[in-house]
Order: structure tokens, then C-alpha cells, then sequence
């Protein structure tokens, strides 16, 4: 968060205030990504990002496939980024 605080290339940012519903083991459920992002990329470019900050090792997690899945299509149709990140990616 200080991270996005302090960087000039992020215009605005919010953590867990998107709503996206997901199915997991038959029930409807809501996932809230980690972070949106509203960002100037390395291009120059205005773009938005949801950002998901997990442990390397959850990666194939059922559930959280679950979730990537609906924040993937979601990304898709608001024309949006989906990350996941992990200590190999932030370290």
C-alpha cells in the first residue's frame, strides 16, 4: 500500500472494494481482489489492474482457480488486467 502511495505512476488504487461472484463447490460465492490499481504503464498508457497478492504454493488451489477464473473474465469485459503475484514475483 505504501508502494501505491508513493508511486507517480499510480493514479488511484483501492484494496478489496471490487465485488466479483465466483461458484466453488456449488455455491455462489463473492471474491474481493487484493488491490485495483488505476496506473500509467511502462508505455505511457492508462490502465486499470486488479491485483492479487498470494503465497507462491496456493497457486493451484481449487478455490482460488475459482476465483482467478471469474476475476479473468471480469478483467475481460471491463477492459482490465488480472495479476497474481507472489513472493517470487515481489521478491
Amino acid at each position: 500500500m505504501v508502494y501505491c502511495d508513493k508511486k507517480e505512476n499510480i493514479l488511484k488504487w483501492s484494496s478489496e472494494e471490487i465485488k466479483i461472484p465466483y461458484i466453488h463447490e456449488e455455491k455462489n460465492r463473492t471474491y474481493y481482489p487484493d488491490f485495483w490499481v488505476d496506473m500509467i504503464d511502462k508505455n505511457g498508457n492508462r490502465v486499470e489492474k486488479l491485483v492479487e497478492i498470494k503465497p507462491h504454493y496456493q497457486r493451484t488451489m481449487k478455490v482460488n482457480k475459482a476465483k482467478w477464473s471469474a476475476a479473468t473474465k471480469y478483467c475481460q469485459d471491463n477492459e482490465m488486467e488480472f495479476l497474481v503475484m507472489t513472493e517470487k514475483e515481489l521478491f
